[in-house]
């Protein structure tokens, strides 16, 4: 998985633990990457994970991909557009799906 990083004003985010240390946190392509530096900018430990591995092994959904909601409210109704199932109006609105399994 890659993401592109070449949109973003600073791809550095550094934390300075006194004079003589410092954290680095870069987001690359691919991952992030953490260094911890010292005065002279000399690498002493070094870690590093994917995007990938970060999201435990799932893809991250683009937008373009993410299917688009297809449950309606109508009239305190729910029902989804694609097939016209009806959800019970007993159920609460955190209980109403964003999209019908007919769509997954």
């Amino acid at each position: 998985m890659k993401i592109n990083t070449s949109k973003l004003k600073d791809q550095y985010v550094t934390l300075v633990m006194s004079r003589d240390r410092r954290i680095q946190v870069k987001l690359d392509d691919e991952g992030v990457v953490v260094d911890f530096l010292d005065a002279d900018d000399e690498v002493i430990d070094s870690t590093w994970k994917t995007y990938q591995e970060m999201i435990d092994g799932d893809e991250l959904e683009d937008e373009e991909t993410k299917p688009e909601p297809t449950i309606t409210e109508i009239d305190g109704r729910y029902m989804c557009q694609a097939c016209g199932y009806e959800w019970s109006a007993t159920l609460g609105d955190n209980e109403i799906p964003e999209i019908c399994d007919c769509q997954k």
